[in-house]
């Protein structure tokens, strides 16, 4: 069964390059349309160790840094780097490194899993390391509150026991479910005071013990940060891997250390720092040497839209990818620390995979663009009047635009410096192929 399976994955494979689709989760569907077990076999293949990377936001990154990791220290890895975080995507991803056999020739494999499918496929492929490196509020019409992902989490977990949990100790929820699922657990975290705030706290964050608010004697963004219980003895524990000695830096390298052993990214942004430090950490516990680490890291370039810069058009353009307040307002701080003036392009959808009520827009931080006003804004994307309502709110006046097409060439065209595309799920897909397609033509008539 486990040969036909694969027979069938190259079959959707070739069919999808045929269509002209990615076929980044087809083959996953072929394959397990043959086999329901087809996860669990070809999981058992691995011979190290697997990593489970699942949070609400940086999974992407984390996960594809971590496959850089691995690499650089001459393993080879199973890694959904397109993002394809469900079973079908999981499967796709194994299937590549097997043989016509089936067998499954990796070393390690690292797996970008979607919150809610943790309990699928943690089930299924038994996990060496399970990584949370943050949860928030995102897509309320899929996911609901956050206690009912904290609970799916928890319950995946109940089927693998030997699964060791790394955490990011900043995050209150996450620290809670991590010391409550019965699991060895490492965490990490930031061990210093930023000098200013990166972001507002999606509402209050009360103790999940005794209900009580929570206070902090310092915060970083959203709900991140030095917590504790005034009530109880719930807080912020001290974590394992500690950075200290941070400098963010725009348009040069941020530097910290961890436990000592200095690291330099050139990935901007607070929420980056956690990232790397959430690669770090895991990359620390699967044997990657430091050295490698950096290696990695400082040959990582962004890809599917996560802060990607695309450099050869009429000026540079960065793409980076929007979903919920939390990721959102981190991408306006990114905005707002380049000091060029700019054409800002926000996309809203409410597909499924968005969510379909955009009402999270007003707890986004939108309104501090407004001290920019050399900028230009513009609003796309299905849900463009109610962005441009919200935009009207927090003091910008946004050009509507009906397709992105038509925002993007605009902006080019322009006189402003660079241009910040912010897409939500649905389209960042079609933008980004706009985009390699105005590439390639800058490419051939160069």
């Amino acid at each position: 069964m486990k040969w036909l399976s694969v027979k069938a994955a190259r079959l959707m494979t070739a069919l999808c390059r045929k269509l002209g689709r990615s076929g980044s989760a087809w083959p996953g569907a072929a394959a397990r349309a043959v086999d329901p077990w087809i996860l669990k076999k070809l999981a058992a293949d691995v011979t190290e160790g697997i990593i489970v990377v699942t949070s609400t936001n940086g999974k992407t990154t984390v996960n594809n840094l971590l496959y850089r990791a691995l690499q650089s220290q001459g393993k080879r890895a199973v890694c959904n780097a397109e993002g394809a975080n469900m079973t079908n995507g999981v499967i796709a991803a194994f299937l590549r490194m097997a043989d016509s056999h089936g067998k499954v020739q990796a070393d390690w494999a690292t797996l970008e899993v979607d919150e809610l499918f943790t309990r699928k496929i943690v089930k299924k492929v038994q996990p060496t390391y399970l990584l949370i490196n943050n949860l928030v509020r995102d897509q309320l019409d899929r996911c609901g509150e956050l206690d009912t992902v904290a609970a799916t989490i928890q319950k995946a977990l109940s089927f693998s026991p030997k699964t060791t949990v790394l955490y990011d100790a900043d995050d209150p929820l996450v620290t809670y479910v991590a010391k409550n699922c019965g699991h060895h657990a490492k965490s990490f975290g930031l061990c210093e005071t930023l000098g200013s705030y990166t972001g507002k706290n999606q509402g209050s964050c009360f103790c999940h013990y005794c209900g009580t608010e929570l206070q902090y004697h310092g915060e970083h963004y959203g709900r991140l940060g030095d917590f504790y219980c005034p009530n109880c003895d719930f807080a912020r524990p001290a974590p394992d891997y500690q950075l200290k000695d941070l400098t963010i830096g725009f348009g040069e390298q941020t530097e910290f250390s961890v436990n000592g052993e200095m690291i330099r990214s050139h990935l901007p942004g607070i929420y980056n720092v956690y990232n790397v430090l959430a690669a770090y950490t895991v990359a620390h516990e699967a044997g990657v040497s430091t050295q490698n680490f950096q290696e990695a890291l400082d040959h990582y370039r962004p890809q599917n839209g996560r802060m990607e810069f695309y450099q050869n058009l009429k000026k540079p353009l960065v793409l980076n990818l929007i979903k919920n307040p939390d990721g959102t307002n981190q991408a306006i701080s990114v905005v707002l620390q380049d000091p060029r003036p700019k054409a800002v392009i926000v996309i809203i959808n409410d597909h499924d995979n968005d969510g379909n009520d955009p009402s999270w827009l007003w707890d986004t931080d939108i309104d501090l663009m407004a001290s920019q006003k050399e900028n230009t804004y513009y609003a796309c994307g299905i849900r463009r009047n109610d962005l441009q309502v919200r935009m009207k709110y927090g003091g910008l006046q946004a050009k509507l635009c009906e397709t992105v097409q038509e925002a993007i060439n605009d902006a080019l065209s322009g006189d402003r410096e660079v241009v910040y595309i912010l897409p939500n799920y649905s389209a960042l897909a079609p933008t980004k192929n706009f985009l390699d397609h105005l590439t390639s033509n800058e490419k051939e008539g160069a």
